[in-house]
């Protein structure tokens, strides 16, 4: 308590020697029209917003109030720990910062920090949350943080809750977000979800989900024997490649490629191979290309035994042929 109390005198002896009389800081007596409750600390001339530092708060922490609205202008030091509170008379006790408040045309709580001293192009970076510590719903915004001083059309990372939290469940997602060329209007482009990565897809049903065209230079899978058992050939493979029906097609929404498409049709290849479809959460059909490469090699093998053997057959048959023509010339050609 000492501590504190040799601080406001410092605090007011400084600000008392900057303020030069009524035109500055001065020190506030009794006598003045402040409260009992601002007693001892600084106040500024009436004809602006007061400015008072003191104890004002029954847990003894030291706060700075520069308007007479009891919800904003507030700067708080907690007695417990030193939590800074900037728009709060109560620190939350898990924040060495915390900033409560908002409004203006586009909300939220905001943490401005701006460097001039570096290039244009990367000055003027802009930090914004809004925080729903407890969502009651899916779809909330936890915090978020955009860059750029046109916080509603800039570059940004988003937080929304997936369900209504409760002690042993608390869904969230990360939405990235960013304004195209020649364009004013920001779009999500990929998110988190229920540990999921979605590219052009909020609601990623698989570890990458990617809503367009995949450009790769290489893509591998593990095929380690020492990873696998119960392993087995696969037979038949020609009879049933020969069952599918490719087929050429449009897609109906627009984020998938345009224009004519070939392949095949996830429900009739699951009647053949129902191993390589899979659905998800919304029962759409999804299918694995890549795999139908083992049965089409199967069936290529199926299909050289069968030309070997019926090339054995025919050279059989040339040489009975032949026997045949010398011991018979004249029905031979």
């Amino acid at each position: 308590m000492g501590n504190r109390r040799n601080l406001l005198i410092a605090l007011v002896l400084s600000m008392s020697a900057c303020g030069g009389g009524d035109e500055g800081m001065g020190m506030i007596s009794g006598s003045t029209t402040a409260s009992a409750a601002d007693s001892g600390g600084i106040r500024g001339p009436a004809v602006v917003s007061p400015i008072v530092v003191g104890s004002k708060d029954p847990g003894g922490s030291l706060t700075i109030d520069s308007t007479a609205d009891a919800t904003k202008g507030i700067v708080t030091i907690a007695p417990d720990g030193g939590n800074v509170g900037v728009g709060t008379r109560t620190p939350f006790p898990g924040a060495r910062l915390d900033v409560v408040g908002g409004g203006g045309a586009q909300g939220g709580v905001g943490i401005r920090v701006l460097d001039t001293s570096i290039p244009s192009d990367l000055s003027g970076p802009f930090v914004r949350a809004r925080l729903h510590l407890e969502p009651t719903a899916p779809g909330q915004r936890l915090g978020a943080f955009v860059s750029g001083s046109d916080t509603l059309n800039s570059a940004g990372m988003i937080f929304y809750s997936t369900e209504a939290w409760t002690p042993t469940a608390k869904g969230t997602r990360i939405a990235f977000l960013t304004t195209p060329n020649g364009s004013a209007t920001r779009t999500e482009y990929m998110t988190i979800n229920n540990g999921n990565v979605g590219i052009a897809t909020s609601n990623p049903a698989f570890p990458l989900d990617v809503n367009g065209t995949l450009r790769a230079a290489s893509v591998v899978t593990p095929s380690d024997a020492r990873l696998k058992k119960t392993v087995m050939s696969l037979d038949g493979s020609l009879d049933r490649i020969s069952r599918l029906r490719g087929v050429t097609f449009e897609w109906k929404h627009g984020k998938q490629e345009s224009g004519r498409q070939m392949g095949f049709v996830a429900q009739e290849v699951e009647q053949v191979y129902p191993e390589l479809v899979s659905s998800d959460g919304k029962g759409i059909k999804s299918l694995d290309y890549s795999h139908l490469v083992v049965p089409l090699v199967e069936a290529v093998k199926e299909m050289r035994g069968k030309y070997v053997e019926q090339q054995r057959e025919i050279a059989s048959l040339r040489q009975q042929l032949s026997r045949i023509c010398a011991k018979e010339p004249g029905i031979c050609p």
